[in-house]
């Protein structure tokens, strides 16, 4: 039996002819029926008059899908591995920078939060110079050699500030004010100030203070500070003619 829609005569129209095979067997809705180009199968069914046969669109011979594939393979690095080589240089070149300013910021940082021995006498004579006046008591000053530390008390009240811990000898002596010739030694090629020394200080309500120097050991180095009974503030050293 024959293809009923295989006898459409004067289907003059392809919308109408592309409507028409919609039950046939190769048939199939496709936005080409819209169009009026209906691709056939090679071989199967049979076309109405007026109706060309058509290529279909979505088929791909195999050397174009050969020379497709090709193609593809011949790609930048960028569709195998995602980055370039250049990204990734670029990437570790920026991640080796930032180290470095984190590094760098954090010294600085660790640097600049931790205090000086000298910043922390000076402290600590505020401190018992300001609790002097408001108690109306004198308050002593003396150093812990063992602990580091300077403590300063009115007999009631108090308090400490610590040497910081940066893996040199720290050591901190109180000395009378006039230099004795007799007690300097030859140390590393300074002149070290040795003997009895102070084992305390005062300071008083009306805002003076004893006069004494304040000798500063530092590993091999040393400094001498010479402290001002009047205004409790350092000496200023008298620099020698040229």
């Amino acid at each position: 039996m024959r293809n009923a829609d295989c006898e459409i005569r004067g289907a003059n129209s392809p919308l109408i002819a592309g409507l028409r095979l919609r039950h046939t067997a190769w048939a199939y809705p496709s936005a080409s029926m819209l169009t009026g180009k209906m691709p056939v199968p090679p071989g199967k069914g049979c076309l109405p008059a007026g109706v060309p046969r058509l290529r279909d669109e979505g088929a791909v011979p195999a050397h174009e899908h050969k020379l497709r594939h090709a193609h593809s393979a011949l790609r930048t690095p960028r569709s195998a591995f995602g980055f370039t080589m250049l990204e990734i240089l670029l990437v570790l070149a920026l991640i080796a920078m930032l180290t470095s300013v984190m590094v760098v910021g954090g010294r600085r940082m660790f640097a600049e939060e931790t205090p000086t021995p000298e910043e922390v006498f000076w402290q600590a004579c505020r401190s018992a110079q300001e609790l002097a006046a408001i108690s109306d008591r004198d308050v002593t000053l003396r150093f812990d050699e063992k602990e580091k530390k300077l403590l300063w008390t009115n007999g009631t009240s108090g308090g400490e500030a610590a040497f910081a811990t940066t893996g040199r000898e720290v050591g901190l002596q109180f000395l009378p004010a006039s230099k004795n010739s007799s007690s300097l030694i030859l140390l590393g090629g300074q002149a070290v100030e040795v003997g009895e020394g102070l084992p305390r200080v005062k300071f008083y309500p009306d805002g003076t203070c004893t006069a004494f120097r304040a000798l500063f050991r530092i590993g091999a180095a040393s400094r001498s500070i010479a402290i001002d009974p009047w205004t409790c503030a350092p000496v200023l050293e008298k620099k020698e003619a040229q």
